[in-house]
């Protein structure tokens, strides 16, 4: 997250400070002062990234030079507790580039001093190796006297030097600084903007801290407690709690808007479904009204729909009996016929009105009726839906009252953790301060030079000794040695060649008796089988299968050793094996002395 500083100070005489001095120290260079003699040399110092000066156009050449631009500034004051320069302090963007921050700082520089007369000296610092890998920041020493054709205005401020002093020109850097930084993070690709307001005109719930300087950050380094340290202690202690209280309120806030959520949601699904169902109500309700009002109508017209429809017909006749012209009406006229018709038309309509407001009454009756039905219904649809938002409501109010609930205890608990944190630390400080002691005592302490490694006595090498190794030995060592044996046939199977007593007593138990061979077979079934001994062998497999062998299968194994003994029968597999495994072990010793005369030959130099 990019970081705002725009801090000014005012290097004063009166503080026992000296301009060269502190232009020597930013820059990184060794620089002398003419008013006291001492030459000021940082040679020395890293993370020094980039110096310059930046001066008006009709500045002299020679102010472009560091040594004679800041004795001259200390020339021209003659006061002891003169106001020598004014620093500015600049916290740049670690998220830019080194290119970016020098282009940064030279753009802002020329516009808001520069251009307004001032000369500046800049120095660029990288974050030091034992500091915050983001501290990249800014110095910036400006000249305080307007210039003239030969320097510096010698005197009284001019108005031009006091505008510079004005409360507000702060604001206006702090704000120029703002919008330069702001574009050039929105030029380099970021996110991230910084704003010059206070955390309080921004209405940010936060504790500013303060920055440490040179001699408190020197202090905090070496374990010492300082009181600008002490209060970011605690001020960042305090934006911790705040944090911790914005996240519950945060959290808090997040939860009861999920709860509002689900309820509103809950309530409209509520209300849809009672929708759907008053739709279906109404329908319903729509096609009874239809059915009663063709019911009521058949009715009414079975009442006064033939006396109705005389009625019109007799009206028709009527009028159209008096509406007859010629000597039909003269004659009509004489007997007196149309002053009877048009009286019994009087009474026709008469008659044929009154049975029409009988049956609009009727009619009227039903849809009044009706109405009265469609607006009950539409009144408990009404009631429907405010039951179910006041039934939500409810329950919205029961669950957040039960999520408060939880938060409260929650924050109790966070409270009273934090009261007894608070009573514990006052108990372990003194420790703490101890520790810290300890440490600076540690620290200030010259460090005890190590003392340097004994001699070791080693003899030079010298190519015509004979060198002995214990892994390789002589080549007579090589040649005494015997070759390896390899152990007796009968040693491995447990058996001799020419003892056939096993073979004649199989022999004889197949050609004795049934009876006599079944109790043999059971005594030799009864002894146990050797075991083959495997040390030597290279493989031992044949002879671990033959160790495993059930009896029956043993007992055909010594009928067929029995025809071993004969030398004209053809060798078996396992005469085959012993001849190999023999062969193999000639051959290993015929090659074992060669070998070692070889590596007798390497290590001793090859003679």
């Amino acid at each position: 997250m990019a970081q705002y500083r725009l801090s000014a100070s005012v290097i004063s005489r009166g503080h026992g400070r000296s301009a060269v001095a502190c232009a020597a120290y930013r820059a990184g260079e060794q620089l002398a002062d003419d008013r006291t003699g001492q030459i000021h040399d940082y040679t020395r110092k890293r993370g020094v990234l980039h110096t310059e000066i930046m001066a008006p156009e009709n500045a002299p050449a020679w102010m472009r030079d560091r040594t004679r631009l800041w004795n001259a500034v200390e020339a021209v004051e003659t006061r002891i507790n003169s106001r020598l320069a004014r620093e500015i302090q600049l916290s740049l963007p670690h998220e830019m580039t080194a290119e970016q921050r020098q282009e940064l700082v030279r753009g802002f520089v020329q516009k808001a001093f520069v251009d307004k007369g001032m000369v500046a000296d800049l120095a660029i610092h990288a974050p030091g190796p034992r500091e915050d890998h983001r501290n990249h920041h800014a110095h910036i020493m400006l000249t305080m006297r307007e210039l003239t054709a030969g320097g510096f205005h010698a005197g009284k401020a001019t108005p031009t030097a006091r505008s510079w002093n004005a409360r507000d020109k702060l604001q206006e850097w702090r704000k120029e600084w703002e919008l330069h930084q702001n574009q050039a993070l929105a030029k380099s690709g970021s996110r991230e903007r910084v704003d010059s307001r206070s955390y309080e005109a921004q209405g940010v719930d936060r504790e500013p801290t303060k920055h440490l300087g040179p001699s408190a950050h020197q202090m905090e380094k070496r374990g010492q407690e300082t009181r600008i340290g002490n209060e970011n202690r605690a001020a960042n202690e305090n934006n911790r709690n705040r944090a911790d209280r914005h996240g519950i309120l945060v959290a808090l806030q997040t939860q009861i808007d999920r709860l509002d959520g689900r309820f509103t949601k809950q309530e409209a699904e509520r209300v849809q479904a009672v929708e759907n169902e008053h739709q279906w109500t109404r329908s319903d309700l729509k096609s009874k009204h239809q059915t009663e009002k063709q019911r009521e109508w058949d009715r009414l017209d079975g009442l006064y729909g033939e006396s109705m429809r005389t009625l019109a017909a007799e009206r028709q006749t009527l009028e159209s009996r008096i509406a007859a012209s010629g000597w039909r009406k003269v004659l009509r006229d004489a007997t007196g016929r149309t002053g009877r018709d048009a009286d019994r038309l009087d009474r026709v309509k008469l008659n044929y009105l009154s049975a029409a407001e009988r049956v609009l009454q009727g009619m009227d009756a039903l849809e009044t009726r009706q109405s009265q039905q469609t607006a009950a219904l539409e009144k408990a649809h009404e009631q429907r839906k405010a039951q179910i938002a006041e039934e939500t409501r409810k329950e919205k109010e029961a669950a957040r009252a039960a999520l408060m609930t939880r938060r409260k205890v929650a924050a109790e608990a966070y409270e009273k953790r934090q009261a007894e944190q608070t009573n514990i630390q006052p108990a372990r400080k003194p420790l703490i301060t101890r520790a810290r002691e300890i440490a600076a005592e540690a620290l200030a302490k010259p460090p005890t030079p190590a003392a340097p490694p004994a001699p070791v006595d080693r003899q030079p090498y010298r190519p015509d000794e004979t060198v002995q190794f214990a892994r390789a030995p002589s080549q007579e060592a090589q040649a005494q040695r015997s070759p390896p044996s390899l152990p007796d046939y009968r040693e491995v199977w447990g058996r001799r060649a020419g003892d056939n007593a096993a073979a004649a007593q199989a022999a004889a138990a197949k050609s004795a008796a049934p009876e006599e061979s079944s109790a043999m077979q059971r005594r030799a079934e009864d002894q146990p089988a050797p075991r083959p001994i495997s040390a030597g062998i290279p493989d031992a497999k044949a002879a671990h299968d033959s160790a495993n062998l059930s009896m029956s299968e043993q007992a055909a194994k010594f009928e067929k050793e029995a025809r071993w003994t004969d030398s004209t029968a053809k060798p078996s597999s396992a005469w085959d094996w012993y001849a190999q495994q023999a062969e193999s072990f000639e051959k290993e010793a015929e090659r074992t002395p060669e070998r070692g005369l070889s590596l007798g030959r390497k290590f001793n130099g090859g003679e």
